[in-house]
């Protein structure tokens, strides 16, 4: 259980004394409600997976076609990684799945901040007008106001009669370095998966917590 067996007191101030009893049946429905989303994830995680792996296609194939239009050379493919709930284990049932796509921007030097961004937003259109030509996405919407441009969009996989959808958010790592002052655009997401797996290696009780949070 999230408090282990043990029996806590917790005061603060004088008008609050909860109970041991209390304590015990808060960790419990915690438990519980841990156990549920474990439950969701084991049942969703092959259909979430193979619409990650149909998304990574949709962004590879449609990056290289636009290239080859344009004649641009392109070092190396891009790489495309799972970050957020998902990738941490702490995805629920209404969740998105977080996904960003890195190396995607040409040489960076001399570039100003706006630039890159820019370079990202088109590159992320560019994305976006290839998801909208599958049947299985639904809803793409792009978001370019915000501090980091995001494609929206519901993933459908059909299972017998049952047809689930997953909400999607794909975003670009504008390509970033500390040698460009005033830079604000840099992609977090990564970092942030890198931390909380950590917390969560030396405290298994914080996934507890952060899916009641």
């Amino acid at each position: 259980g999230v408090l282990r067996g043990k029996v806590y007191s917790m005061k603060e101030g004088p008008n609050l004394d909860v109970s041991a009893s209390f304590l015990r049946r808060l960790s419990q429905e915690i438990s519980d409600f841990e156990a549920y989303t474990n439950e969701m994830t084991d049942m969703f995680e092959e259909h979430i997976n193979k619409c990650i792996n149909k998304t990574k296609h949709v962004i590879f194939t449609t990056m290289k076609q636009y290239f080859k239009a344009h004649q641009e050379s392109k070092p190396k493919a891009p790489e495309i990684a799972v970050h957020g709930s998902f990738a941490t284990k702490l995805w629920l049932p209404s969740s998105d799945i977080d996904m960003v796509v890195m190396g995607v921007s040409s040489k960076r030097t001399g570039k100003t901040a706006g630039e890159l961004l820019s370079e990202a937003t088109r590159m992320l259109q560019i994305i976006a007008g290839g998801l909208e030509k599958e049947s299985w996405v639904a809803n793409v919407m792009m978001i370019t106001t915000s501090n980091m441009p995001v494609i929206k969009f519901n993933s459908t996989v059909k299972k017998g009669d049952v047809q689930y959808q997953f909400p999607f958010d794909v975003s670009i790592d504008p390509g970033a370095t500390p040698d460009l002052p005033g830079f604000t655009h840099a992609h977090t997401g990564l970092p942030a998966k890198e931390m909380i797996n950590h917390f969560l290696s030396v405290m298994p009780e914080f996934r507890a917590i952060m899916l009641v949070l």
